[in-house]
């Protein structure tokens, strides 16, 4: 069953790496520019179209930097869990550990 939960969560570690990757690997689009048309409304209009486009860039690389790196960091976290760990000697086998004397063979009955 140990063995089942680490490899379990190595794999979830690993996908959350892979979709870390892929958050970002993701484009945020592009700006628009502002440029000046025709009359004072449609100049208005477009300026603000043109921030507004700015700003949801803005909070889109905001987003794609903050999931990705949840991501990464959750999916390193779970593989390193994942991994076996060493098993360690209990110090009890550790202290009587000490070289002892052979036995002397038990006298034969005759």
């Amino acid at each position: 069953m140990k063995k089942v939960c680490s490899i379990l969560l190595i794999a979830i570690g690993i996908v959350s790496i892979v979709l870390s990757i892929v958050v970002f690997a993701k484009d945020t689009g592009n700006w628009e520019r502002e440029n000046l048309y025709g009359g004072d409304a449609y100049t208005g209009i477009q300026n603000a179209a043109a921030q507004t486009a700015n700003n949801v860039q803005e909070l889109s690389k905001i987003a794609k930097l903050g999931f990705g790196s949840i991501l990464l960091i959750g999916g390193a976290a779970l593989v390193v869990c994942g991994l076996p760990k060493k098993e360690s000697i209990p110090a009890a086998v550790v202290e009587n550990n000490d070289e002892q004397p052979p036995a002397e063979p038990l006298p034969e009955n005759e």
